[in-house]
């Protein structure tokens, strides 16, 4: 998702260019649609698929939002999950897997967590295994990788004119686990880990085994972080292949109130929600011929810069 907004305090730990950056952040990026729709872009074409997912057979873990709320698993099998993310409202809906620090209440962790959702601010401590989001009246199908101990299943919902509101489900993973509804049982053998057709490296402030090429088509994009904080992913469809400055030209450009034809040009076509060092999920893209550009919008701890004002933007071409 795109990062909602950058606190104001952030923008003065930045040096003068990603200040001016970050402050076009706060400008225009002030709503947490812009997961889906980045303020000013021409246009969203989600690539999302699930061919070679379904084709893999794993358990499933449904995340269900109806007018009645949200249905979603208590007890889920360790281990790897597909996980059908649904809206049956007009509402957009988000979701990830967390663990919340030691000591830490639900109350306390709600706002904490819609942080990170909303604005990709996380704080120490906190866990994440994974997620993503899905428009509404609509499915999405990703896998996550989830060890045994106690998590929450973080959801939150909104749309242009409906706030994001967060609700943290508590979810007990473990092979002893007593399947609940929206939950498959635990797979016996246990299953394979799949091989990603592209395996994308979350490094903290660069990408790595991104191809320079890949072949139009149905992809399973394996995303694992290993870097040293957590980080998430948004893919564009871009005029041409893009760098940090790029961005950094275009939130300036904004600023200022000037119209970025480059900017108008990128197209919104996927995403994958937190992932914390360690952790890897998979989602599945259905890319046509052009040139993508992978940007993490996740703000760093240690400096409160947006990743991608760090270097961690990198394009590549489809055939």
């Amino acid at each position: 998702m795109l990062a909602q907004s950058v606190s104001r305090r952030h923008v003065l730990q930045l040096g003068a260019g990603a200040a001016l950056a970050a402050a076009a952040i706060i400008a225009n990026l002030s709503s947490p649609l812009s997961r889906l729709r980045p303020a000013g872009a021409q246009s969203i074409e989600p690539a999302f698929t699930s061919t070679i997912i379904d084709a893999l057979g794993l358990p499933e873990i449904e995340i269900v939002y109806t007018a009645g709320g949200f249905r979603v698993p208590s007890a889920v099998g360790a281990g790897l999950h597909t996980v059908a993310l649904r809206s049956e409202t007009d509402l957009v809906v988000y979701a990830d897997f967390m663990q919340l620090p030691a000591g830490l209440s639900l109350e306390e962790a709600t706002p904490i967590a819609l942080d990170a959702a909303g604005n990709d601010v996380v704080q120490p401590g906190w866990t994440f295994a994974g997620g993503n989001n899905v428009d509404a009246h609509a499915e999405l199908r990703f896998i996550v990788d989830l060890p045994a101990g106690d998590w929450v299943i973080a959801t939150s919902s909104y749309n242009e004119t409906t706030a994001e509101t967060m609700v943290l489900h508590p979810l007990t993973v473990g092979t002893g686990a007593a399947a609940t509804p929206g939950a498959s049982p635990v797979a016996s053998p246990v299953p394979a880990r799949p091989e990603g057709d592209v395996v994308m490296q979350l490094k903290d402030v660069a990408f790595g085994g991104i191809p320079e090429t890949m072949t139009a088509g149905p992809s399973l994009f394996q995303v694992e972080n290993v870097g040293e904080q957590p980080r998430q992913m948004v893919l564009f469809r871009t005029p041409k292949a893009l760098t940090a400055a790029d961005f950094e030209a275009m939130f300036a450009a904004r600023s200022a109130g000037t119209p970025d034809s480059l900017w108008m040009q990128t197209v919104w076509v996927g995403y994958a929600a937190l992932l914390s060092p360690g952790f890897t999920q998979w989602v599945e893209f259905d890319l046509k011929p052009g040139i993508y550009t992978a940007t993490s919008w996740t703000i760093d701890m240690e400096t409160g810069a947006p990743a991608l004002l760090m270097g961690m933007v990198q394009s590549f071409t489809v055939e």
